[in-house]
């Protein structure tokens, strides 16, 4: 399943560290605290990145972006402050007209999520504010894959 190439990872605290997520979400990591990471910058340096925009999209472009093979990765941002980033990787459509977006979260997991709730209570509390969107991997992300597998040495790997 496509999903954004970029999870939060833990980071030692600093002046300026805080959890992106409200008090309770935090995921379980003894002495460490969340920063803010930069999914665009993480998105060019694999080559994925196509440009980014400072609020929700709309189910049609959604339906689009997916048709065309490509996930959106999203920011939600929590009522208290902070955010989170997930990646909208399908879409539905119910027999009452209800609309659903197919959403993979790595630390909720995968869900489907009526559209109304992913713009304004995610998880009871965030709100879709960022969209951030995919493009076909270019040379540049490829050669990052290439030079990351030749500075290995598989020798040292396993016994």
């Amino acid at each position: 399943m496509p999903a954004c190439p970029i999870s939060s990872a833990a980071a030692e605290p600093g002046p300026n560290a805080r959890s992106p997520m409200p008090r309770g979400r935090e995921p379980i990591v003894a002495g460490a605290a969340q920063a803010d990471p930069a999914i665009d910058q993480a998105l060019e340096l694999t080559g994925n990145f196509s440009n980014m925009v400072g609020s929700s999209e709309t189910f049609a472009v959604v339906q689009g972006k997916i048709a065309a093979a490509r996930p959106v990765c999203i920011r939600v941002g929590w009522s208290s402050g902070g955010g989170h980033f997930l990646a909208i990787y399908g879409w539905l459509i119910a027999g009452r007209g209800t609309k659903y977006y197919l959403v993979a979260d790595p630390i909720y997991g995968t869900s489907q999520v009526a559209e109304m709730a992913l713009l304004t209570s995610y998880q009871g509390d965030g709100s879709w504010s960022h969209s951030y969107h995919v493009a076909q991997p270019s040379a540049a992300g490829a050669g990052v894959s290439v030079m990351a597998s030749r500075a290995i040495d598989p020798t040292s790997i396993g016994g």
